[in-house]
């Protein structure tokens, strides 16, 4: 039986590439120099979290794998009002 090597995917949501250094982050500096880092990657639109990564491991946009936008709670009171960006 031939086992498969497991892999991961390490997000950091917002964290620019150009903020890791040996300086300031010396874990994750060692952490990027022992995978691969997407140095060139660029986001989709919208640019929120919930349409962003179905992107990253599908290959493909918005209308394809349908996660668009994502609900933000905000206090009014003692309501709360819901909002959906798209």
């Amino acid at each position: 039986m031939r086992h498969q090597r497991a892999r991961s995917i390490v997000s950091f949501d917002g964290l620019r590439p150009d903020l890791i250094s040996p300086e300031l982050t010396p874990n994750l500096c060692r952490l990027q120099s022992l995978g691969i880092t997407l140095s060139k990657h660029r986001t989709i639109y919208p640019s929120e979290t919930r349409s962003a990564f179905p992107s990253l491991v599908t290959g493909t946009t918005t209308s394809s794998h349908g996660m668009v936008g994502q609900p933000i709670c905000r206090p009014l009171g003692y309501a709360a009002a819901f909002y959906r960006h798209f």
